[in-house]
């Protein structure tokens, strides 16, 4: 993505602005069913996609400008040097191929207040997850994960990577996800996530209006194979639709059960 002016300036929480220009760029058909129908499991609805944060060469820096009316907090921007790319992933091909196809289309679009122009779209290979079996992998956060649960008073409560809910919560948001996409239930029985790092790196995501607690950094996954690369697609946690929970493969990755590929 390029910017005319060479810069592409975005509020500090940007997630919505990255959505709308995905949803823009699919066909109308493809847009609506994905937002208003997904794949149902119970009383949910999953949009069986994600998207990671922006990058840039160059990186970015943060602007601060003071509002006219006194006793106003400074509005944050991120001001990104172009050009910028970012990710989309999804176990639905025709999401990805179809947004592939209207971006290389229509080359412009508009990214908040931003006129900017597609340089080029890349599909990447799939990960080296294999098949089948169980497997064991490293991952790094291309976007935060969420985990959260919301009780009967509307109250949300946010889990970090160290809290003891954090891994039972994405089990069981994997299973749900699994079951409404494959329409069967997964085996779990091998899965484990668990951080690499000591120290949690939360960050905070304004979704028009609403605050998202997030968590970066590294982890280490276990689990069956076509769980594994199912949530390598989808994403890890909740909120992927909104951009939280993609992930990538650190280097090299570990699978065991069968003699000679342990690595």
């Amino acid at each position: 993505l390029a910017s005319t002016s060479g810069a592409i300036l975005l509020p500090e929480s940007y997630n919505y602005f990255l959505q709308s220009y995905i949803y823009k760029s699919m066909s109308a058909t493809l847009a609506t069913r994905l937002h208003d129908e997904g794949w149902e499991y119970g009383k949910r609805r999953f949009k069986m996609f994600t998207f990671s944060q922006l990058f840039s060469r160059a990186g970015h820096s943060l602007v601060e400008s003071v509002p006219v009316e006194a006793r106003i907090t400074p509005i944050r921007h991120l001001r990104f040097t172009s050009p910028c790319w970012f990710f989309v992933s999804s176990p639905e091909n025709q999401i990805l191929q179809e947004l592939a196809q209207s971006l290389l289309s229509d080359r412009e679009g508009r990214l908040g207040n931003n006129m900017l122009q597609l340089l080029a779209v890349a599909v990447l290979p799939p990960s080296e997850l294999p098949a089948g079996g169980f497997t064991e992998c490293d991952v790094e956060t291309m976007s935060p994960i969420t985990v959260y649960k919301t009780d009967e008073t509307k109250h949300t409560t946010y889990f970090s990577p160290h809290d003891a809910a954090f891994e039972p919560y994405i089990r069981e948001n994997a299973r749900r996800k699994y079951a409404a996409y494959m329409g069967n239930e997964p085996d779990l029985r091998d899965f484990s996530i668990r951080p690499l790092e000591e120290r949690d790196h939360g960050v905070t995501i304004n979704f028009k209006g609403t605050m998202i607690r997030g968590y970066t950094g590294r982890f280490h996954v276990t689990g069956q194979s076509d769980v594994l690369r199912f949530l390598y697609d989808t994403g890890v946690g909740s909120k992927n639709p909104e951009g939280c929970g993609m992930v990538s493969l650190m280097d090299g990755y570990r699978r065991q059960g069968e003699e000679g590929e342990n690595a």
